[in-house]
């Protein structure tokens, strides 16, 4: 490896010496309140008026042009508008530092003023969903605003694209390093009030770590204005068939080199969960109803503090921090049915009180360093992060067969600590050949995890020496990247990457007196291309290989008991998924765009439900098994377009059709069938002033297959309003979700010989009010920073 990365780093070096002499022109426009002005045109006309370059400014308002030397005119527009031209003869590379967009009459003020970001922006290898404009997560948390991002489907504590697999979540470009549960329960910690937009990324780059199946969610959190403080203050209560409540707030500060952010959220409060799951033996229908009442209270808390050290260096550090607390009292009752005349023969009875107590620290110490003022920098990054968490759970299960009655009451105990080390360094080395990205990161990650089950049926506890198990892991892994992008002539644009990760992992089981270790090195390929047809028309192709780690407590081979009849387990044996993205798309005028995609996942694992019979008792397990390969092939078409001045609509239909293939004993080997799914999102404006909103949003899943799973049909619709009132200081909001309480998917599925159907519910219709309040001075913003580590911090958790 360190061969490669001096090989890398020295031809790297011979290309910024051999192409040193550049001529570039760069700079960022702001506006008058110093505020970045994404999506800016910026245009080099020469002196036959002929448009020669043209650039849009990117979230940082930054743009840069590569140009041979002469006369011109720079040009930005907006919205078809001039706002700011200067004439210029370019010798050498220029940089304009900050250009301030200063509207000189009242025409172009009134322009300046209607702009607004879209909320739904197609980009070359993205969709960007600015939530920020958005109605539907006003008072929410991440996993709120998620729901309501087009394209991606939030069920059974798993996050994915809809017609394709997984996908990695991350926050400001690092990717978080828990998964199910855990995760859900971190992002549901983070106020969709700190969200600015949401990128769905199919097919990510080579700088991006390689974990993620079908690509990767980006959660971009807002940035404050520069010479400022500001404080916001925030309540939100939601009533579903029982209330939640949260408060939280954050202040802001930048004022000469210092930025500082702090924010702090508080929530509590209670739902009810219905899971409904029918197994149909031959002999046997088994119909299994659990009520559950999650409560929960979460505390969350983060701090960035960054300082200029000198004019080209920035140097910071940041912490995120929480504590949750989550109870669950269960009720479930399991009742047996003859198969063919339906005759009632017996129950099964549990009641079971679950508690888990978690807490998560990270630290990531940063700096930032321009090399010159043509873009060349670089950063680097050190990390620290660990996740602990206990779990109790205590059950008594009875069931009163006249033939064989038993009972069973059973403790279960684990506690997890995970902890990651992990450093990274990232240049950027932008040249008139092309635009350079290489870099660097190492990770080092343990989980050491202890469980065990006591036997409480006589009244004494009794320790279950085979359910007792101490499972160790170890995981590093070495990355190395480049990335070069490079415009070709005035219609084409490219993107090129190559990313290497060596990975080395150890579990170690007590339970099976058994050491597991695998040692592979991947290559994870990345390219795009774009054509522009005409000023309306844009083609893009992509493709991407990425890897699908299990998480953590998947390999645990510890067993969890729901009842005397059922348990689950991981498998220290789980081997990575890989998977091919490909993907072509159109774009009209920014308004009407279609893509084609193809994905195929090799080695994918996932749980499959087994059975077996012991002293004439049914036991079902679910196991986690590396057992199919599977193919989605896809069509999507979306639109976005102000029918009114006052309405905004985006609606997406996105078609696909799944093969799948397995290579398991349980299951059938083949799979296929198609699926679909319709959203819609409205925006109105109400009154003149614009303070008063309104939102309907509507999604509709067809029937569809799905790898092993036939899924019914189901949907969802929404309602909000936004009022703004003192001087748009004060935000009131309200929100209906699934209004009909039509969000109740069913799935169906056949696995040794078994048809089961499973219809959960999850408390999807409520209500929502939200009130925030701001206050500060924009005379004197606070970046928040990425993390290094969130790909660790992804699989930390179950």
């Amino acid at each position: 490896m360190f061969k490669i990365t001096r090989i890398l780093i020295t031809a790297l070096l011979f290309y910024s010496s051999f192409l040193f002499a550049q001529v570039q022109v760069r700079g960022k426009v702001i506006d008058i309140k110093k505020n970045p002005v994404e999506f800016a045109e910026v245009l080099l006309i020469d002196k036959d008026s002929t448009a020669i370059k043209s650039e849009m400014t990117n979230g940082n308002g930054d743009f840069l042009l590569f140009v041979a030397v002469g006369d011109y005119l720079l040009q930005i527009k907006q919205m078809g508008t001039v706002l700011w031209k200067k004439k210029i003869k370019i010798i050498d590379s220029i940089d304009f530092g900050s250009i301030q967009i200063i509207e000189k009459n009242e025409q172009l003020n009134e322009v300046v003023i209607k702009t607004q970001k879209k909320v739904m922006v197609r980009k070359v290898d993205r969709l960007v969903f600015n939530i920020e404009n958005s109605i539907s997560a006003i008072g929410g948390d991440a996993i709120d605003a998620l729901k309501v991002t087009p394209g991606i489907r939030v069920q059974n504590n798993a996050i994915a694209m809809i017609g394709k697999s997984a996908m990695a979540v991350m926050i400001d470009d690092r990717l978080l390093q828990l998964s199910g549960e855990d995760l859900i329960n971190f992002l549901k910690s983070i106020p969709s009030d700190n969200i600015k937009s949401i990128e769905v990324i199919s097919t990510p780059p080579a700088k991006y770590d390689a974990q993620g199946n079908s690509g990767i969610l980006n959660i971009k959190l807002k940035k404050v204005l520069k010479d400022s403080w500001n404080t916001t203050l925030r309540s939100t209560y939601l009533q579903q068939t029982y209330p939640t409540g949260s408060l939280g707030g954050n202040f802001s500060y930048k004022k000469d080199k210092l930025n500082l952010l702090f924010d702090v959220n508080y929530r509590k409060g209670s739902a009810l969960d219905k899971e409904d799951l029918t197994f149909f033996y031959p002999t046997e229908t088994w119909n299994s109803i659990n009520k559950n009442k999650p409560s929960f209270t979460f505390f969350n808390a983060s701090l960035n503090v960054n300082y200029k050290l000198t004019n080209k260096t920035d140097i910071g550090v940041q912490y995120l921090g929480g504590l949750g607390k989550l109870k669950k009292s269960n009720s479930n009752i399991t009742t047996i049915n003859e198969a063919v005349s339906s005759n009632y023969l017996y129950d099964i009875n549990t009641i079971d009180d679950d508690t888990k107590k978690n807490n998560n620290s990270s630290i990531n110490i940063y700096s930032t360093t321009n090399i010159d003022s043509l873009g060349k920098k670089f950063s680097i990054d050190l990390d620290y992060f660990n996740f602990k968490e206990d779990k109790d759970k205590t059950f008594n299960s009875y069931n009163n067969n006249p033939l064989q009655s038993s009972s069973l009451i059973g403790n279960n105990l684990s506690n997890q600590d995970i902890t990651n080390y992990s450093a990274k360094i990232d240049f950027d080395m932008p040249y008139r050949f092309a635009d350079l990205s290489f870099g660097s990161k190492i990770s080092f990650t343990n989980n050491n995890s202890d469980a065990s089950f006591y036997n409480l049926t006589s009244g004494d506890p009794i320790l279950d020496p085979l359910q007792n198990n101490i499972f160790n892991y170890k995981e590093n892994t070495q990355a190395l990247y480049i990335l070069a992008s490079k415009k070709l002539g005035k219609k084409w644009e490219s993107k090129f990457g190559l990313r290497m990760e060596a990975t080395q992992t150890t579990g170690t089981s007590e339970i099976l007196n058994q050491t597991n270790k695998n040692n592979y090195t991947k290559f994870f390929p990345s390219a795009y291309l774009s054509y522009q047809l005409n000023e309306k028309n844009v083609f893009n192709l992509s493709y991407s290989r990425r890897v699908g780690r299990p998480s953590y407590w998947e390999m645990n081979p510890f067993r969890w008991y729901d009842n005397s009849n059922l348990y689950s387990e991981g498998n220290p044996f789980l081997q990575p998924s890989f998977t091919n993205n490909f993907q072509i798309s159109h774009s009209y005028n920014n308004i009407l765009n279609s893509s084609i995609y193809a994905s195929k996942v090799e080695n994918g694992f996932g749980q499959l439900s087994t059975f077996e019979e012991i002293d004439g008792q049914k036991i079902q397990k679910f196991l986690r098994l590396n057992y199919y390969d599977q193919t989605d092939l896809g069509l999507d078409v979306s639109i976005t377009y102000n029918f009114l001045s006052w309405w905004n609509c985006f609606a997406d239909l996105t078609g696909y059709y799944s093969e799948t293939n397995t290579k398991s004993i349980y299951v059938e080997p083949k799979f296929s069938g198609w699926g679909a799914n319709f959203t819609t999102t409205n925006t109105f404006t109400l009154n003149k002033n614009k303070t008063f909103f309104a939102e309907l949003s509507y999604i509709y899943f067809y029937p569809s297959i799905s790898g092993i799973y036939t899924i019914k049909e189901y949907s969802s619709f929404d309602f909000g309003i936004k009022i703004l009132s003192l001087n748009k200081k004060l935000q009131i909001s309200a929100n209906v979700y699934d209004v009909f309480s039509s969000n109740r998917p069913q799935y169906t599925y056949v696995t040794n010989g078994i048809k089961q159907i499973s219809k959960n519910y999850y408390d999807e219709r409520y209500l929502r009010i939200s009130l925030k309040y701001s206050f500060g001075n924009s005379d004197i913003s606070v970046n928040s920073r990425d993390l290094g580590n969130q790909d660790e911090k992804n699989r930390a958790g179950k």
